[in-house]
């Protein structure tokens, strides 16, 4: 239970105030403490930086663009106008079907 707790401790952004029941727990658990600490530091280290803008590490971009899928250019909605198709067509062959075996079934009920 605990664990849980201190993943909704993390949540909260830390300017924001947290219910008695989540302060008391980070008030008392060394994880959630040293969470508190870290990010602390890092935001100081942040703002101390001021506008100073770093450079990525030499052949990053080639390293992402090696690792990402092969694209062909296509639209990317694509999948998803495809996925809509298909689910109406089911839909469509489900409902004839539908149709058919009724009217099948009020023809064998006249003969």
């Amino acid at each position: 239970m605990s664990n849980v707790i201190c993943r909704l401790v993390s949540m909260v952004p830390a300017d924001m105030p947290l219910n008695r029941v989540l302060e008391a727990h980070r008030d008392q658990c060394p994880r959630c403490q040293a969470d508190v600490a870290r990010s602390t530091g890092m935001s100081r280290e942040l703002s101390a930086m001021g506008g100073e803008t770093l450079r990525a590490p030499e052949g990053l971009a080639t390293t992402v663009m090696s690792r990402l899928p092969e694209q062909d250019g296509s639209d990317p909605r694509r999948p998803l106008v495809v996925r809509i198709a298909v689910r109406y067509s089911v839909a469509a062959v489900i409902g004839v079907a539908t149709v058919a075996a009724l009217m099948a079934r009020a023809l064998s009920r006249r003969e």
